[in-house]
């Protein structure tokens, strides 16, 4: 009986650490003894080292006015787009970087490796010239603006929200390079990139860790999901692209206005799981064609049950989204 009320008495106090814990969010701090909570980078910092999107340099040092490399940006744009790399590894053991890509100061077998290859792949960066990519160069200001905002074109299914109250103009918008203003002067309308107390953007000034973890948090907060079908889509076109790749091609025009008005619905509301750098093997099931008033060619999508490539980004939606489409075209 009173090892009974023994157990019983530790039952309770169990019991109530766990009430306590569960009535009183515990906020774990940062490991980083160079960011204090109250400097202005630190919500950016603590959300970029959470969501993985960084590390530090060292296990207790962040080193917030330390520089950021040109690898290391490219890395923290799409880690922060959760985008799989996985199939970018693979490649990078069976393709000569130096080769296929032109630069001359990359290595295959460095943790960057898939990240500029996906990135000079998709447009984001071309390199500084000279058959080199930049490796190790600390990314300017305005190099950081245009690889920003490149990203984002890149991916059609995102857009820019325009900030409610963006940044003064750049009072220095003449010392932007001419290849990176229309980028600097997007990143200001949408809040991710701000001017000094001064209103400078200070454009080939280079970026510290702490203004990179920033842009990146802001560039992901101002980004939202966009239409994919283009302003004046009139009629579609499904065509079977397993059969075109087998020398039979299928197609199914369906122009009625009220398809258009369901896979305008369908794909607007697709829920998207994540992004990847490559398609998956095996190919693609179909072709989507859109066109305007007067059938003339708009964009154009590739998808299966549960995969949709929008213009070279591979979209991973919930399984079996496109079988109402399928079977809308299998009825005509």
């Amino acid at each position: 009986m009173k090892m009974k009320r023994i157990l019983s008495f530790c039952l309770a106090l169990l019991l109530a650490a766990a009430l306590s814990v569960s009535c009183f969010a515990f906020e774990f701090p940062l490991p980083f003894v160079d960011v204090k909570k109250d400097q202005w980078y630190y919500p950016y910092v603590k959300e970029a080292y959470e969501q993985k999107i960084t590390t530090g340099t060292t296990l207790f040092t962040f080193e917030p006015n330390g520089m950021v490399t040109r690898e290391m940006f490219v890395a923290m744009l799409i880690r922060s787009a959760g985008i799989d790399m996985e199939l970018y590894q693979s490649i990078m053991k069976h393709v000569d970087f130096r080769a296929y890509y032109g630069c001359s100061d990359i290595r295959n077998d460095q943790w960057y490796s898939p990240y500029l290859a996906f990135a000079i792949d998709a447009g984001i960066t071309n390199g500084v010239g000279n058959g080199r990519f930049g490796l190790g160069q600390p990314i300017t200001r305005e190099q950081m603006a245009t690889m920003a905002a490149r990203f984002i074109d890149l991916r059609p299914h995102v857009q820019l929200k325009q900030a409610k109250a963006p940044a003064s103009a750049f009072s220095d918008a003449n010392q932007i390079s001419p290849w990176a203003r229309e980028a600097a002067e997007a990143m200001r309308l949408a809040g991710v990139m701000q001017g000094d107390e001064s209103h400078r953007m200070n454009p080939q000034s280079t970026a510290t860790r702490a203004d990179a973890a920033a842009v990146i948090l802001r560039l992901r907060d101002a980004s939202e999901r966009a239409s994919f079908l283009p302003a004046g889509t009139k009629s579609f076109l499904l065509r079977d692209a397993t059969n075109l790749v087998n020398g039979m091609p299928a197609e199914y025009p369906i122009t009625e206005s009220a398809d258009v008005a369901k896979l305008v619905a369908m794909l607007d509301n697709m829920p998207i799981e994540n992004e990847i750098a490559v398609p998956p093997h095996g190919g693609w099931a179909y072709l989507l064609y859109f066109n305007d008033a007067e059938g003339e060619f708009l964009t154009g999508y590739q998808f299966s049950e549960d995969w949709i490539m929008v213009n070279g980004s591979m979209l991973c939606t919930t399984d079996d989204y496109f079988k109402p489409l399928i079977q809308m075209m299998q009825t005509k």
